[in-house]
């Protein structure tokens, strides 16, 4: 499996771009919390302040907004919960399905790498006309 992030400005315009591999036999709501988790983690090494993260994965988002505490995805959830508590001003929102193609992008490209993947500075091939696009609608 794999997770795609992509960070942008407020105009939407591509700032970096990364995609993992992820190893195992992962419910796929545990794979959109570990995608959240290692996005807050990436952000969190050279930003930590003044981000809003996009998830599409309902149940992802409405966990980090609850106190529950009973499987492996709550575990996860509780990771991304630790991160968010040592940054300033960083949210976590619902965002469709539709609106998070470029991740989707990024996350199917995995399964072509044999290794983690990140672009600084400018968007890789296979997403740049999906960027630029998104980026003219802001």
């Amino acid at each position: 499996m794999g997770v795609g992030c992509i960070v942008r400005d407020h105009q939407g315009r591509f700032i970096r771009a990364r995609s993992k591999v992820v190893h195992g036999r992962l419910q796929p709501r545990e794979v959109e919390a570990m995608g959240l988790r290692e996005a807050l983690s990436w952000i969190k090494d050279w930003r930590s302040h003044r981000c809003v993260f996009e998830c599409d994965a309902k149940q992802v988002v409405d966990a980090i907004h609850a106190e529950e505490w009973r499987s492996y995805f709550d575990t996860i959830i509780g990771d991304c919960k630790d991160i968010l508590k040592h940054s300033n001003e960083v949210l976590v929102v619902f965002g469709s399905r539709s609106a998070n193609r470029i991740t989707h992008l990024l996350a199917t490209a995995t399964y072509s790498m044999s290794d983690s993947q990140e672009w600084l500075v400018s968007a890789p091939d296979f997403i740049m006309y999906d960027v630029t696009a998104e980026a003219a609608l802001n």
